[in-house]
């Protein structure tokens, strides 16, 4: 399970909306059950330790597979526990003392299978370095927007966010950039989107998201192209950088003349 909390899913589609993010926080480990959620429900730290310790050393964010990721490059040492227990996860938090979550973090093997930390009464509780590991996933979320999002997290501070963003039309688009952009054989560029044409931030769930609040009009198509299966959001009309790509439920067949446009509601961003 890999998820952002909705104070830092919030912060996510700010950016989106035009809002610059905060200052990068100083970040703090704690201990959650298994039944942690996006607001940070769950927390046991104080019943087994002295409390959170600080998450101040990290590896440089990579690129692994589906997510960009960091690991811990230092031992964390809570010291000796209280009583004795297990943990199943860790959360990343921006206070040593209350403050907002940021994210929880499974405690897992080399493969992927759930390995509890569990100690007892006066153990020493520590966690090796390079034992945990960030993960932000860009399964729609491009590399250079979640690398900017943990590093962030990690104290870069972030981008500056864009007067507008401009949303352009793919046949195939990687969260990399790469692909095929047809934009420009239906429409002469891509379609500028300001912050007041996007929708305000909503809950689905335990997810946050926005969606476009006007329709967007790419005019008729200039020429037959490969069905559009992605959308991208972009910083610039040419060239930029991507920070999102959500694939189309379904492939959107192009033919000379069509009238190409999204419909209200048609273009969702979710964070996580």
């Amino acid at each position: 399970m890999t998820f952002t909390s909705s104070y830092l899913q919030s912060i996510q589609l700010g950016y989106i909306l035009g809002n610059a993010y905060p200052s990068p926080p100083t970040l703090w480990w704690g201990f959650h059950t298994s039944g942690v959620d996006v607001t940070g429900s769950n927390e046991i730290t104080p019943t087994l330790v002295s409390g959170r310790i600080s998450a101040s050393s990290f590896s440089t964010p990579t690129t692994v597979g589906s997510n960009v990721q960091a690991s811990n490059s230092l031992l964390l040492d809570w010291g000796n526990a209280l009583i004795g227990g297990s943990v199943a996860f860790l959360g990343l938090w921006d206070s040593q003392v209350g403050g907002n979550f940021l994210m929880p973090v499974p405690l897992q093997d080399s493969t992927g299978a759930a390995l509890p930390l569990t100690f007892n009464t006066g153990d020493p509780v520590t966690i090796a370095a390079s034992a945990i590991t960030l993960s932000l996933d860009i399964i729609s979320w491009s590399v250079w927007e979640r690398t900017n999002q943990l590093n962030w997290l990690l104290g870069t501070a972030h981008p500056d966010s864009f007067t507008n963003l401009y949303v352009g039309l793919s046949n195939s688009l990687d969260p990399t950039g790469a692909g095929t952009e047809v934009t420009s054989l239906i429409a002469t560029t891509r379609l500028a989107i300001s912050p007041a044409g996007w929708t305000p931030v909503t809950s689905v769930g335990s997810t946050k998201e926005i969606s476009n609040a006007l329709i967007l009009p790419f005019g008729n198509s200039l020429g037959a192209t490969p069905d559009i299966n992605n959308v991208g959001v972009w910083t610039a009309a040419v060239g930029g950088n991507l920070i999102v790509c959500p694939l189309l439920t379904l492939p959107y067949p192009v033919n000379i003349g069509k009238k190409i446009y999204i419909p209200i509601g048609g273009l969702r961003l979710v964070a996580g």
